[in-house]
């Protein structure tokens, strides 16, 4: 039966996906100096600036038409992120990842048309070997796909397992393919599809 549910529920999402999707892809920017990038979404203009101080545990910001500043929580942490694209929606997904042995998960950051608004934090890591090493919580932005429907935002993780709250006492791997979130208008929600 549960076999027959989680069947279900992935036919359900994927042929809503296929009914009305549009799909975010990475892209590349333009470097303007040694920390700043700047990426096009159509006819907006985003520049992203990277200063890591490892012992202040760096910031990222983002200046579109608005200024937007993530700082790193944890002091001796690091930042890496990511841009996906959606030219047909004008909007992009900067995802801003906190790490330093291992990944502590993303906060997701919204830019469309020109607005920056901060939708939430993904709690999750791939579990994966990095240059042959033993398997660890590694970086989960190589393996974002991301899809909208009319009103909500899939994100699915394409890795085979996944660390579900890293590095906190209710952490949990699980396959790649049984958790996604969700972002609606109420937020960024995790969501399993048993």
């Amino acid at each position: 039966m549960k076999k027959f549910l989680f069947v279900a529920i992935l036919s359900l999402i994927y042929c809503n996906l296929s009914s009305s999707q549009s799909l975010f892809a990475s892209i590349d920017g333009k470097p303007l100096s040694k920390t700043d990038i700047e990426y096009f979404n159509g006819k907006d203009k985003m520049t992203i600036s990277l200063n890591d101080n490892e012992k202040n545990g760096g910031t990222i910001t983002i200046k579109t038409t608005q200024t937007y500043t993530y700082n790193a929580k944890q002091a001796y942490s690091h930042l890496r992120y990511k841009v996906l694209n959606n030219k047909k929606l004008n909007t992009s997904l900067v995802f801003i990842e906190t790490f330093n042995d291992i990944s502590l998960g993303c906060e997701v950051i919204q830019v469309k048309n020109g607005q920056i608004n901060n939708i939430g934090k993904m709690f999750v890591a791939s579990y994966t070997k990095d240059n042959g090493e033993r398997m660890n919580y590694n970086s989960i932005l190589p393996y974002l796909s991301i899809y909208k429907t009319s009103n909500q935002t899939f994100i699915f993780f394409e890795t085979p397992l996944v660390v579900i709250n890293p590095n906190e006492s209710d952490e949990k791997i699980v396959k790649g393919k049984e958790v996604y979130y969700l972002i609606s208008p109420e937020g960024i929600n995790l969501k399993h599809t048993l």
